[in-house]
This record gives structure tokens, C-alpha cells and sequence, in this order.
């Protein structure tokens, strides 16, 4: 018989986390039926991450879908033409919101520092929610220096397949979309070295790393002169991994497996 609350409290959390097991079983099942018509990669991360696993040690990563992320580099002209670039020009990119965890400050430096590339970072955010250092990085007026702001995921590709180096200079993430989609894209990438990549991602096999600004503008040099090695097909490997084909029959193992075991 309970003696307080706290046994009712934890009964209460059991259902309704078994009740979270249960509906992102039926979503996995609805993509198969649907043939993924529609991506619940962000709702079936949110799901797992929501749930604590007290009997099993099993992770899984967020997922994306593949299909969606091509290597089609005749898209390089269309991009290049859109943004008024010019074939021979050296063109990086960042993707994210105007938040300093990003690296958008870091970004704007290594613009100024690297004036003969060209630098475009797509995505946006109220700069009146931004600090003053992201204020100042994107009113940053230079001419080898785009705000491309928010853009449909079809111009992402594009953009992937047209460029010379995704960079990814972000201080903290969860796991990373943009840069699975960079592989998936086989797209040469420069991310900054920390932990939440350690796992995955290694230096100098499937990408680049950077500790710094200053490793990421030699690296920078180097990667776009073709003076270090292309990693696109090791990192193609990590996107295939992550595919939602995949990471949804590792979430329906792990989840079914819960079920069984309450």
C-alpha cells in the first residue's frame, strides 16, 4: 500500500511515458503506410528524447531523410547564378539562426579575414531577441558578405551542391542537422571540434575540425585549394546512417522493447 504521493506520482509517469511509446509506434507505422511523405524526424526526436529509459542503456540519433539530400552538382550554376556568383569564385556557407551559439560572430570574422572568398549565411532571427555582438556581425556590411535569410530546404540543397565548403562553426548542439545533410549532399565540411561530435564525426576521416577561428581560417584555405584530402564519400557513409529509414526501425526496436519490458 503507498505511503505518499510520490509512488502514485512515479505510476502516473510510467503511463504516460508508455503512452509517448505507444503513439510514436503508430507515427512509424503511418510513415511506412504513407511511404514518408512527410518528415517526423524533429517530432520522433523530441519523443525519444522526452522519455527516460531507466532499463536500457540503447541510444539513438536524430534522423533526417535522405532522399531529400542529393548530390547534384549541375545545381552549382543555378545556385551560383541566384546569388550572383561567379563560377570561379570561392563561396562558404553557414546555416543557422542569429544566436551566438551558432558561430554567426565567428562567421562574420572570418569573412574580414578571408576578403577574396565569398561568405553567405543562410537562415534568420529577430535580431531584437539577438545580443549585441550578433547585431553587430549581421549589419556587418562587406562585399564578399551575404545574409541570404530564411530560405525552403530546396535552396539549402542547392546551395549545398553550388558551394565550395560548408562551415558549421556552432558552440553547442544537439546532435547537428545541417552538417548530416552536408554529407548526405557529399559536401566538403569544416566544423568546429566539440564534444557532441566526437563520436561521429572524426578529423581528418569523414571531416575537418576546427578548436579556433584561426585553425578554421587555415583550414579554410587549405580545404578550398584542394591541398587537403576529399572526405565527401567517408562522410556520405555517417547521412546513410542517420536516414529516418533506419533510425525509425532503431527507435521502433527500442520502444517496443520498453513496451515489453513494462
Amino acid at each position: 500500500m503507498p505511503n505518499d504521493s510520490s509512488d502514485v506520482s512515479a505510476e502516473k509517469s510510467k503511463s504516460f511515458n508508455l503512452l509517448f511509446l505507444t503513439l510514436s509506434l503508430i507515427i512509424l507505422d503511418a510513415v511506412e503506410v504513407l511511404e514518408r511523405k512527410v518528415s517526423v524526424s524533429i517530432l520522433l526526436f523530441e519523443i525519444s528524447s522526452s522519455i527516460r529509459f531507466s532499463n536500457s542503456e540503447t541510444s539513438t540519433s536524430v534522423s533526417f531523410e535522405l532522399d531529400k539530400f542529393k548530390c547534384d552538382k549541375s545545381q552549382r550554376k543555378t545556385f551560383r547564378k541566384r546569388y550572383n556568383f561567379k563560377e570561379d569564385d570561392k563561396v562558404i556557407i553557414g546555416i543557422g539562426l542569429y544566436i551566438e551559439r551558432k558561430g554567426i560572430v565567428d562567421f562574420v570574422e572570418l569573412a574580414k579575414r578571408l576578403k577574396d572568398y565569398k561568405f553567405i549565411w543562410f537562415g534568420y532571427s529577430p535580431l531584437s531577441a539577438a545580443t549585441k555582438e550578433v547585431r553587430e556581425a549581421v549589419n556587418t556590411k562587406l562585399d564578399n558578405l551575404t545574409f541570404a535569410g530564411y530560405v525552403e530546404q530546396e535552396k539549402i540543397i542547392e546551395a549545398m551542391n553550388g558551394l565550395d565548403l560548408y562551415i558549421f562553426p556552432t558552440f553547442e548542439e544537439t546532435e547537428g542537422i545541417p552538417i548530416i545533410e552536408a554529407c548526405a549532399c557529399k559536401t566538403k565540411a569544416l566544423i568546429r571540434d566539440i564534444p557532441i561530435f566526437e563520436d561521429w564525426l572524426e578529423d581528418g576521416v569523414n571531416v575537418y575540425k576546427a578548436k579556433d577561428i584561426d585553425e578554421f581560417e587555415k583550414k579554410i584555405v587549405k580545404i578550398v585549394n584542394n591541398e587537403l584530402p576529399d572526405l565527401t564519400e567517408e562522410a556520405y557513409k555517417v547521412a546513410e546512417e542517420r536516414d529516418i529509414k533506419i533510425i525509425g526501425k532503431k527507435l521502433k526496436e527500442v520502444y517496443e522493447s520498453v513496451l515489453e519490458e513494462n
